[in-house]
């Protein structure tokens, strides 16, 4: 995504798309959610944010672009070029594909890597590095 901007702002002119890709990015808990052992405070203006899944999606030429988060998903049938997209987050894995002609060119699922879920659990005991239950931080995956 770095080199799509990077060129545009460097020569004024946004480059050529020479192959499909999609980003997709949301938190790994509901902004409101109860953790089961609280190590740290809500950030300040917490709820502001949203409960989305988003997408970003660079595409050569058009095509049908799904995504899911858990139960929920979505459709679009997007242009060439740049687009964003979004659905509301459910529990679950999230990922996407992109077709054309009905096939399948690109696809991502996150399962195994990532999951979102409706109550954040204390991960310190599990884990070598001790990190607090609840994450505003975004998780990002690519395809």
């Amino acid at each position: 995504m770095i080199r799509y901007y990077a060129q545009a702002f460097k020569t004024g002119s946004y480059p050529d798309i020479s192959v499909d890709q999609m980003w997709l990015w949301t938190r790994p808990h509901p902004k409101a959610a109860n953790p089961t052992a609280p190590t740290a405070q809500r950030p300040d203006h917490w709820e502001t944010t949203d409960d989305k899944l988003y997408a970003l999606v660079l595409l050569t030429a058009p095509a049908t672009v799904n995504v899911f988060s858990g139960i929920n998903q979505g459709s679009w049938s997007l242009p060439a070029g740049l687009s964003k997209i979004s659905i509301s987050s459910a529990v679950g894995t999230i990922g996407g594909d992109v077709k054309r002609g009905g096939k399948v060119v690109k696809s991502f699922d996150s399962a195994g890597q990532f999951s979102y879920t409706a109550t954040p659990v204390d991960f310190s005991e599990s884990c070598l590095r001790r990190r607090a239950d609840l994450d505003y931080n975004y998780w990002l995956g690519s395809m």
